[in-house]
């Protein structure tokens, strides 16, 4: 804790230093120099910075398939720059295994987003969208966008990112992405027994044609997330909680076990434009993922597995999927409507290593957009049909009062919930296609002071596959109904200088035994209060705040590292908890700072909370994060 806080004080000294140094220039200047400056008729930007945050500009693949050719400016803002944690990010969406770049589970059950055929190995998936999200700047010069992140008890994040226009119609860049946490749980040192080890990397290239009529995006990503196992806590049947928080010295149930997930991704879009009308457009997706689980310390930790079926000195469960996908389509926008059509080929073969047996498939899928979209009012309808029947259908309406959905799709079973085969477990099974159908409507009340928000999600789902307690998939064929009501709000008060945002979630689920099907908590809050200011002659913007985190006691699911799959479990019930993470940022130019403790309402060194059965929540700790942007 000392060396953070001494890293954030020497780094805000050096910056108000050179702030200092930069009012003292102004205040020297002469009118000599002015009579200079004014006889300038070339710009020095030897001299003088001219580009900056107004001149780096971005867009995204997303954009173009929308037909949205606007190029973005970055968000240099304080406003949620401490969020650095992919479960706060996303509002505690996910429950993870409590520390960083662990396994995540959605607890809000969202649908699919696509009818193709997934592997179902999902749980490290959402790290790999997340950073396979790359931006194509416009930057007029060499730009530089690093985030740092000193996370106590060992827990790292480093961002960097690189761009450069070579000419107006030619982009090329790259990101470099690392999480390093070292165990939370069961540590066999004090510093440096990771227990996530996370890098990635991506080059891309972004060109526009001198007419303006051909545009390509193609980028290479890889992404290797490795990591040491715990399996949890071990817990006596008449331990007391006292035993629960032992953190790093506590028992856990599994040692030298590692989990190996790699992608390698290779992805281009292409488009031509015959006018504004009509432009057609040519997708490509290549991914090869790869998960290995290893257990060399098999007779050590053989009692956290239900049985052995080929190797009992070890275990090397290896499942590998590669998967092509080509997109042809057609789009415009004439006036207020936007239209897409396209017809997409997707391939994949898998195969797990005990086999060797490589399975292939093919899916053709039909789709199509169209939307209308003015004066704040949009309208669209967005379907597709697969080859075997199975289809998504939705439609949206957003207009300046409210917000109105509905969803309805038809989804294969993912590969690993048809087909399993490792050394503790093993299943062939034949499931129905998944339906889910969805309502949503939202209210959108505001003046100048408030916003306040109702919300009702209504969702059906049938055929609805799950992990039983005996780690085994099963499909549920009767009906299950999610219901969720939430209410939020945002409050600007003391003229704008304090804000407070509020979303609580209850969720209610009914149907015939949804209790041993589907768990998920029926309340769940989002808070944020913080106070925002310009200090030092009004050059500093500052904000001062707490996020605040609530989520009702429920028997959450499990975590299986072998198959890397959440279950349903009925022996540990995950208390009620309150979280308070404190935090103050500042902004000097270019550099944005902040100092944040995380889980500040843990008063007592032996306690805390559980975010998954067996996995305590990340306990009280001190970060510093620090993002710099460079423009020249």
């Amino acid at each position: 804790m000392k060396k953070i806080l001494s890293i954030f004080l020497i780094i805000v000294s050096i910056n108000f230093s050179l702030y200092g140094q930069e009012k003292s220039r102004e205040v020297v200047n002469t009118g000599e120099e002015e009579e200079v400056n004014n006889k300038r008729t070339i710009l020095d930007d030897s001299t003088f910075n001219v580009y900056s945050a107004k001149t780096t500009l971005f867009l995204e693949e997303s954009f173009l398939i929308n037909e949205d050719y606007s190029f973005r400016h970055l968000d240099t803002t304080l406003y949620n720059f401490e969020l650095f944690d992919f479960s706060e990010q996303h509002n505690m969406k996910y429950q993870n295994l409590g520390n960083l770049g662990t396994a995540l589970f959605d607890l809000e059950y969202s649908r699919p987003n696509d009818i193709k055929t997934f592997s179902g190995f999902s749980a490290y998936f959402p790290y790999y969208e997340n950073y396979n999200k790359i931006k194509f700047y416009d930057t007029k010069s060499p730009f530089i966008d690093l985030n740092l992140i000193f996370g106590g008890l060992g827990r790292s994040m480093v961002d960097f990112s690189f761009s450069r226009s070579i000419n107006k119609n030619w982009n090329l860049g790259f990101d470099v992405h690392r999480i390093t946490s070292d165990k939370q749980i069961g540590a066999t040192k004090s510093k440096g027994d990771r227990n996530i080890l996370s890098s990635s990397f991506d080059l891309y290239v972004y060109h526009n044609s001198k007419n303006n009529k051909y545009k390509f995006l193609t980028s290479y990503f890889n992404l290797n997330q490795n990591v040491f196992e715990t399996g949890g806590i071990f817990i006596e049947n008449d331990d007391l909680p006292v035993n629960f928080f032992q953190y790093q010295d506590s028992d856990v149930n599994l040692t030298n076990v590692e989990n190996h997930n790699k992608y390698r991704n290779f992805h281009s879009y292409h488009e031509y434009s015959l006018n504004d009308k009509f432009r057609i457009y040519y997708l490509f997706d290549y991914l090869n993922n790869n998960n290995e689980y290893i257990d060399e310390n098999l007779s050590q930790n053989l009692s956290f597995y239900d049985k052995v079926l080929i190797d009992s000195t070890q275990t090397l469960d290896t499942f590998n999927i590669k998967t092509f996908e080509n997109n042809f389509g057609i789009k415009g926008k004439v006036k207020s409507i936007y239209y897409n059509i396209f017809l997409k080929r997707y391939d994949l073969s898998y195969s797990y290593l005990i086999t060797s047996i490589k399975m292939k498939k093919n899916e053709h899928i039909l789709g199509s957009k169209i939307e209308f979209n003015k004066n704040s009012f949009l309208f669209n309808i967005d379907a597709s049909i697969k080859d075997n029947g199975n289809y998504n259908l939705s439609g949206k309406i957003n207009s300046k009062y409210f917000e109105a959905s509905y969803f309805s799709g038809l989804f294969d079973p993912t590969i690993i919930e048809n087909y399993y085969y490792g050394n503790h477990n093993f299943w062939n099974e034949n499931f129905n296609s998944k339906f889910i159908n969805q309502i949503d409507f939202k209210l959108k009340l505001s003046n100048d002071f408030i916003n306040f928000y109702p919300e009702v999600k209504l969702s059906s789902i049938r055929n609805h596959i799950y992990f039983d307690e005996t780690k085994l998939p099963k499909q549920n064929q009767n009906n299950i109904y999610k219901n969720s009501f939430s209410l939020s709000f945002d409050l600007n008060f003391l003229k704008s200088l304090f804000h407070l945002e509020s979303k609580l979630t209850y969720t209610n689920l009914a149907g015939n035994n949804v209790g041993d099907i589907l768990r998920l908590p029926k309340f769940k809050y989002f808070g944020k209060l913080y106070y925002t200011d310009l200090w030092f002659d009004k050059k500093i913007p500052i904000e001062l705040g707490t996020n605040l985190y609530f989520r009702s006691s429920f028997f959450g699911n499990a975590f299986s590292p072998d198959i890397q799959q959440f279950y349903i479990q009925n022996h540990f019930k995950m208390k009620s908890y309150f979280l308070s993470n404190i935090y103050f940022s500042m902004k000097i130019e270019n550099l944005r700072v902040f100092l944040k403790m995380h889980h500040f309402n843990q008063f007592e060194k032996l306690d805390g909370y559980f975010v998954t059965p067996y996995y305590p929540g990340q306990r009280r700790v001190l970060d510093l994060g620090i993002r710099w942007l460079f423009f020249n």
